[in-house]
């Protein structure tokens, strides 16, 4: 299977296809893993109890995984029936409408922005990261009403086009601009020494995941695991516990839990670096923060749903038989 640029669909075939093997190790005949990257092998589906029925296959829940799975249903003609104890379609895709707001007066607490990649000559989207969420944007039965799915789409901007965007940190307003710099956010007030100031949440952080989202990509492009390998055995680490590199001039010394805590007010938001490794890099791929400049992680085109997404889930996704 060509996984392109999804580094993340590459692994997790591999690491399900690497459970599969110890599953068949416990059986009898199959001793031994699968060689190399060959196809999951499956078990014998027995007949016996098997007939056919008037009645709908029961999916539990109208999250985002049960709708996909109702529109795969709905693509084999097979009969379905959603069960959702809520009074919404989405699950953790809530959007929250400000009462007595206007168009944009909505927050959504879910996803809200999708990294979606370039599209080919014909209007297809190219491999990558978030290829089926695109496929699954331009799914014929979505686009079939006075208001098709894609059409919602709009260009999201992470920084002002004009003029530059806002930070706006302890009390603390600064615009965006290419001839000045950003004032500290009181900084020294959080324990942060000017060294690091200096150089900045942006490069400490790439020092950070960029190595080990390098060796990943290397991993796809070369359909080898030495990095995958690497990033497994220093996965033990949390975010940011880590030496930085010469190259920034820092001191050779683990960030200290103040210089860690202002990284991640900027860079996400609180408890965030509270987690594995792998995920800070896994992430940092899935929404192409890294600057890795490879044909297998090609930009990304961030786009969002005009109206909020669960506003397109309830409008566009597959009713309720």
């Amino acid at each position: 299977m060509d996984f392109g640029g999804d580094v993340l669909g590459y692994w997790g075939r591999n690491i399900i296809q690497e459970y599969d093997n110890v599953l068949f190790k416990k059986l009898p005949g199959h001793s031994g893993p699968l060689a190399g990257r060959q196809q999951t092998q499956q078990l014998p589906l027995s007949k016996v109890g098997f007939r056919k029925t008037a009645y709908p296959v029961g999916i539990l829940g109208a999250g985002v995984g049960g709708l996909y799975t109702a529109l795969m249903l709905d693509s084999m003609d097979i009969k379905y029936k959603i069960l959702e104890v809520s009074d919404h379609a989405g699950g953790c895709l809530f959007t929250y409408k400000f009462p007595k707001g206007k168009e944009y007066d909505y927050y959504d607490v879910g996803a809200m922005r999708y990294p979606l990649p370039q599209k080919d000559s014909e209007g297809n989207y190219k491999t990558g990261i978030m290829k089926r969420l695109g496929e699954l944007i331009n799914y014929p039965k979505l686009n079939d009403g006075p208001e098709p799915l894609k059409s919602t789409l709009i260009d999201y901007y992470y920084k002002a086009r004009e003029e530059g965007s806002f930070l706006y940190f302890n009390n603390e307003c600064y615009q965006v601009s290419e001839v000045s710099h950003p004032p500290d956010f009181c900084a020294r007030e959080m324990g942060v020494e000017s060294e690091y100031v200096a150089v900045g949440v942006e490069k400490i952080v790439d020092d950070d995941v960029e190595p080990f989202a390098r060796m990943l990509i290397n991993d796809l492009e070369k359909q080898v695991n030495k990095g995958w390998e690497v990033m497994k055995a220093n996965d033990a680490y949390m975010s940011f516990k880590y030496i930085p590199s010469v190259d920034l001039k820092l001191p050779p010394m683990h960030l200290t839990t103040n210089v860690i805590n202002w990284c991640e007010m900027f860079d996400n938001s609180t408890s965030s670096y509270d987690r594995r490794l792998t995920e800070a890099v896994l992430e940092t791929l899935a929404f192409t923060k890294a600057d890795v400049e490879t044909h297998a992680s090609p930009c990304a085109m961030w786009q969002f749903s005009l109206g909020s997404t669960q506003h397109d889930l309830q409008h566009h996704s597959v009713c309720y038989p």
